[in-house]
């Protein structure tokens, strides 16, 4: 894990919100693409569906056959959104577009989490009730994740920012390049309270979301919203991602604070992982009380049922401010 501070401040801050008993309820938010999944599932699903990124959705073989009937070759296309974007300014109406909405829907519509515990599980029970997760993906994992833990208590609240198969309106927002939030009401309320938990974060986890130049809007609201953040300068903000820490730097500049700014290429190795259920409890006292907590980890060995993962879960400690 690096941290670094890139900056000395520009203005004042003011500290995360606590309640009377000394709870630190400002929020942990957590943003997910398809990475996230690719990484949670490196097997699939139960069935072996297995989760695709953005460009990788002509892999899907009806993707590919339907391409094909249209004349297509499905390896010719780099760039899936931008050619998805194409067709879309010609004719929004196509029957092309029209059936890969359709194949894009079916796919990910029945995926389904496997028995054991999978890295979604332990994300949703890193945190507790005052955090969120706001999702890129379609899939259903992280909301089937939260239902088979939600015996333990305290799960986070998750929003779809592109919708979500399993969603009661049944709308995505597909892959164009200008997308319109506040055309479908479920991904406009997701949106709404997204921007309510970015202005209120005091810690700020990415997992697996590339933030693509084509993502203008979704760029330009994030940094927005964590730009009027009264702790702005202190939020602590953490990348999950493979790639090379000083890449991650350029792709994040400019949208997320750069003071507090670590990558790591696990979630294993992840504030999420190391502070259960006390991400921002210990980054509050370490950095602002000068009383680091010792961490409180995942074991190293996984373990083998939900049951036993859920157990260890209910006996985490979740610790006050230090005053």
């Amino acid at each position: 894990m690096r941290l670094v501070e890139t900056f000395p401040s520009r203005k004042g801050y003011k500290p995360p919100f606590i309640d009377d008993a000394l709870n630190i309820i400002s929020p942990h938010v957590v943003i997910l693409g398809a990475g996230a999944t690719i990484a949670a599932l490196p097997q699939g699903d139960k069935n072996g569906k297995k989760q695709y990124s953005m460009n990788q959705l002509t892999q899907i073989n009806n993707i590919t056959n339907i391409l094909e009937e249209h004349g297509i070759k499905a390896n010719e296309i780099e760039n899936f959104e931008l050619f998805f974007s194409s067709l879309y300014s010609e004719n929004p109406n196509s029957p092309l577009i029209t059936k890969i909405e359709h194949e894009l829907y079916a796919y990910y519509e029945n995926m389904i989490l496997p028995d054991e515990p999978t890295m979604y599980d332990y994300l949703v029970l890193s945190l507790t009730d005052k955090d969120l997760i706001a999702t890129f993906n379609w899939d259903p994992f992280i909301d089937q994740a939260i239902a088979r833990n939600s015996t333990v208590g305290r799960m986070p609240k998750i929003v779809h920012l592109h919708g979500c198969v399993n969603s009661q309106s049944r709308k995505l927002l597909y892959p164009t390049m200008k997308k319109d939030y506040a055309k479908i009401p479920d991904i406009k309320d997701a949106w709404d309270i997204f921007d309510d938990y970015l202005k209120r974060a005091i810690c700020i986890t990415i997992f697996g979301y590339s933030a693509p130049l084509s993502d203008i809007e979704a760029r330009k609201r994030i940094k927005e919203k964590i730009e009027i953040n009264d702790s702005n300068e202190i939020i602590d903000t953490q990348i999950i991602d493979i790639k090379p820490h000083e890449e991650l730097e350029k792709t994040w500049y400019n949208i997320v604070n750069q003071r507090f700014f670590s990558s790591v290429s696990r979630f294993e190795d992840s504030m999420l992982s190391l502070f259960v259920r006390n991400t921002c409890e210990q980054y509050v006292n370490a950095t602002m009380q000068q009383n680091p907590q010792y961490s409180n980890p995942y074991p190293d060995k996984k373990f083998e049922t939900l049951f036993e993962l859920q157990k260890f879960v209910k006996a985490v400690k979740i610790h006050k401010l230090s005053i």
